[in-house]
């Protein structure tokens, strides 16, 4: 599938450079799948012609995530899948260097270069390491105001009969939030944290880990305040301490869920 991408791409003008990244360059196994970003002058164009090109596939579609790049997603009858990322070619000349920088750290090769551009992108973020710095007082106290404040949010939807908003929020926002919290207590002791939770089980604290699987819910309003209750438990154990932390927010913050969820 890697020598298919780099004959396609190859074989258009308008694809400037191609970008293996991931577990395809880091250490292949049968639940990887393949990423490439594609640097083209047609985003669009792009997306439409993987169409045709890869017509081979079982499943395919277009993804256009908020905030973020478009890509096609595939996948083959051999088990293999693919995402298709569409880069504007002009993102090379001003990609963040942390940005390129934790892409190459985490695995990536040059698969097509018609200029070079993107080997000097690459060359330029080579030595880039995690982030080690703890947060600042400042980024604790706005993250953790705003989990208080979706945690009471969550609590008024549940205690309206909205279970789906409530779970939603539960299992979402806040979960988005607490990861941030993970990953605070990571840095703290000096370990190298993944993105969007990936391969949490490995580098998170393995008390909190083992917390995790009480914060979920099920569908059932019972089992998302139970979830809820857990998740602001978990949420206070790892950042009670952090400087910036607005006890009186989480004080006022389980009072008033107690108070809505009363009865």
């Amino acid at each position: 599938m890697i020598d298919r991408l780099h004959a396609w791409a190859a074989a258009r003008q308008d694809v400037h450079a191609v970008l293996l990244v991931g577990s395809a360059v880091r250490a292949p196994d049968a639940w990887g799948d393949v990423d490439v970003l594609v640097f083209t002058d047609d985003v669009e164009g792009v997306l439409e012609e993987s169409r045709g090109a890869f017509a081979d596939a079982a499943i395919m579609f277009v993804e256009r995530p908020p905030g973020a790049f478009p890509q096609r997603r595939l996948a083959f009858a051999d088990g293999t899948d693919v995402d298709l990322v569409a880069v504007p070619a002009e993102s090379l000349l001003r990609a963040p260097a942390d940005a390129v920088g934790e892409l190459v750290y985490r695995g990536a090769r040059v698969l097509h270069d018609r200029d070079g551009a993107l080997a000097r992108v690459v060359e330029s973020s080579t030595g880039w390491e995690p982030p080690t710095a703890p947060p600042t007082p400042a980024a604790v106290g706005e993250a953790a105001s705003e989990f208080w404040f979706k945690a009471i949010w969550a609590a008024k939807k549940l205690r309206r009969g909205e279970t789906w908003r409530a779970l939603e929020c539960c299992d979402g926002d806040l979960k988005r939030l607490l990861l941030r919290a993970l990953e605070w207590e990571a840095r703290n002791r000096g370990v190298d944290h993944w993105y969007g939770g990936r391969f949490v089980e490995q580098w998170g604290d393995p008390a909190a880990v083992k917390a995790l699987a009480e914060t979920f819910a099920h569908y059932d309003p019972d089992d998302v305040r139970r979830a809820l209750e857990a998740t602001m438990d978990l949420y206070a154990w790892l950042c009670g301490d952090a400087g910036g932390y607005p006890r009186e927010a989480e004080s006022f913050a389980r009072a008033e869920v107690d108070r809505v969820l009363a009865g």
